[in-house]
């Protein structure tokens, strides 16, 4: 019987490379990403990219890029109608414009068959 459970992922996103904000690690679980917020913890706007990394075609797909953060505000790049599907090995990355500027929340459904 499959099972069903709401998870939250926090990260803190970095400059240069994307790094993974939040990775499926688990064999036989899809994860569908249902929200994600980046808050800039900085008293200066940030810019912030968002990618999915596909292990199907080894490279990364571009969500969102180069979007403005003003100071202490927020970006929701995931969420409302919009939902992603993570499968094992695949994340989603993120890539801010100043070093530790922003926290991220990832918040997923897994789907697991027991």
């Amino acid at each position: 019987m499959a099972t069903n459970r709401f998870r939250s992922h926090f990260a803190t996103a970095t400059t240069g490379a994307a790094a993974a904000a939040f990775t499926n690690s688990e064999n036989a679980t899809d994860k569908i990403v249902v929200g994600m917020t980046i808050s800039n913890i900085t008293n200066i706007a940030q810019t912030a990219s968002v990618y999915v990394h596909s292990n199907s075609e080894s490279k990364l797909f571009s969500l969102v890029t180069d979007a403005s953060i003003p100071a202490g505000g927020s970006l929701v790049p995931i969420g409302g109608d919009q939902k992603v599907v993570i499968e094992p090995g695949e994340s989603i990355n993120v890539n801010t414009s100043g070093a530790l500027s922003c926290h991220v929340v990832v918040s997923t459904l897994e789907i697991s068959d027991l």
